[in-house]
C-alpha cells in the first residue's frame, strides 16, 4: 500500500481515513433482512435473502444496480462447495422479487440484467430436479457418481452433486484414492 498509495497509506487527502464498523448486518440464517448504510452523498442497503452461494450471502444495493457476490455468476459455472442448492434457488425467487434493481453485479463477470437472474435461477432448478429425479440408487455406491446431461461442467457438477448429497445426510465416501468428489470418480451417465 505504501508504494501503490502513499497518500492513503499516511491518511493523507480526502476520504483516507479508516472507519472501523460499529453496526452488525441483521441477519440470522432465516428471513430476509434490509440494514441501510448511509455513505455520506449517497445511501447503499446491505441485504440478507437467505442462503444459497454460502450461508450469509449479502447483498449491497445502491441506486438501481444490485451487488450480488457469488449469488450469481456470469461466464463461469456457480461455485457449489459450500452452497445450500436448493434453497439458493429459492433466495434467486427473492432476489427476482426486488423490482427496484435494473443491473447486477456478479461476483464473477460482466454485470447483468434480470432476463439472466431468471435464466440462472431456472438452470439451477432443472439441474437439482434432474439429479433428483434420475435414476441414481442412493443406496448403491456405484451408481451414485453417475452423471446426467447436466448444464455445467464436469467439475461444478460433481461438488453439486456432492453437496446435495451431503444436505441431504447421504453418506458421502471420502477415504477412497480413486474418487475425483465426495461421491466418487465422475461417470457420464444420462437421465432416464
Amino acid at each position: 500500500m505504501e508504494t501503490l498509495e502513499p497518500e492513503m497509506a499516511h491518511h493523507q487527502g480526502a476520504a483516507t481515513d479508516i472507519v472501523v464498523p460499529n453496526h452488525l448486518v441483521a441477519q440470522s440464517g432465516e428471513g430476509i433482512t434490509f440494514t441501510p448504510v448511509d455513505l455520506g452523498e449517497r445511501s447503499a442497503t446491505l441485504i440478507y435473502l437467505g442462503p444459497g452461494h454460502t450461508e450469509g450471502d449479502i447483498l449491497v444495493g445502491i441506486d438501481d444496480v444490485l451487488f450480488t457476490g457469488g449469488l450469481l455468476e456470469q461466464g463461469t459455472d456457480p461455485s457449489f462447495e459450500d452452497s445450500f442448492p436448493d434453497r439458493w434457488v429459492e433466495t434467486l425467487g427473492a432476489l427476482l422479487e426486488l423490482d427496484r434493481y435494473r443491473v447486477y453485479v456478479p461476483g464473477c463477470g460482466d454485470p447483468i440484467e434480470r432476463d439472466f437472474v431468471e435464466r440462472f435461477q431456472e438452470t439451477m432448478k432443472k439441474a437439482i430436479y434432474a439429479i433428483r429425479h434420475s435414476t441414481i440408487d442412493p443406496n448403491d455406491a456405484s451408481t451414485t457418481a453417475a452423471m446426467y446431461h447436466l448444464p455445467y461442467a464436469p467439475g461444478p457438477t460433481r461438488f453439486l452433486l456432492d453437496r446435495m448429497a451431503q444436505l441431504d445426510g447421504t453418506e458421502v465416501p471420502t477415504d477412497s484414492s480413486e474418487t475425483t468428489g465426495y461421491t466418487g470418480p465422475i461417470t457420464i451417465g444420462s437421465l432416464h
